[in-house]
């Protein structure tokens, strides 16, 4: 893991690896430690061959507690129906029109990037409404104009979810790369490394969001070891 140096608040992103240790004989005690008894119910629910489980949880922290934090998945092997629009894919043009552009840019995993997304375009069974978050525009935009544009890019996410300080959830994904991101509703996005997933196991996904930086870290948790077989 490499240590960058963040733009958020002048901070220097420090890599926090929590090492969840799931073992058949001892289960997954680390929810213990995180109070993540909800995620014992979902995680032992029926799965499909051909999918995989993640538990996403949040460590509890004082920094930024009752924020939402929005979890994206951007990797392979997955339905995008979410829009990361990001600084430099906004041009303004010398008639005033505004244009998105794609982008494939990935930054560096377990860093984040202050006030980095300009606006997050989620689907409309999540929020009612199609354009979601206006994040950090730095201007005013016409409405009118913005929608159009934000329809000219294709969608390049997958919403997973939105968790509070010490929450937790559950989703299934195909085998393959899961590159999670998180965007915070000021603007704020964090990278995690890319974890790759394998069809039939189950997963646990520790996201800690502190003064010392933002940290990513996965673990395999055996079918069937959950935190009520702990000894």
């Amino acid at each position: 893991m490499k240590q960058q140096t963040s733009n958020y608040s002048g901070k220097i992103v420090s890599i926090l690896l929590l090492l969840l240790l799931c073992t058949m004989g001892s289960g997954c005690t680390s929810l213990e430690v995180m109070r993540q008894e909800q995620c014992d119910t979902v995680m032992s629910a029926p799965l499909a061959p051909e999918q995989a489980r993640v538990c996403f949880a949040r460590i509890s922290n004082l920094l930024g507690a009752v924020v939402p934090h929005y979890v994206m998945d951007s990797g392979s092997n997955i339905q995008f129906d979410s829009k990361v629009i990001e600084k430099g894919q906004i041009l303004f043009l010398d008639d005033n029109k505004i244009r998105i552009t794609e982008t494939q840019k990935v930054e560096a995993e377990n860093t984040d990037q202050g006030n980095y997304v300009y606006f997050l375009v989620l689907p409309t069974n999540v929020s009612g409404k199609e354009l979601t978050l206006k994040l950090n525009a730095g201007r005013r935009f016409n409405d009118d104009q913005l929608l159009r544009a934000l329809s000219e890019i294709m969608p390049n996410a997958r919403y997973v979810g939105s968790v509070l300080s010490g929450e937790s959830i559950v989703f299934d994904r195909p085998a393959g790369t899961m590159q999670l991101k998180v965007i915070t509703t000021g603007g704020d996005e964090a990278f995690a490394p890319n974890f790759q997933i394998e069809a039939g196991k189950k997963y646990f996904v520790s996201y800690s969001y502190a003064f010392s930086g933002v940290g990513f870290a996965l673990s395999e948790c055996p079918v069937g070891a959950l935190r009520s077989k702990a000894r």
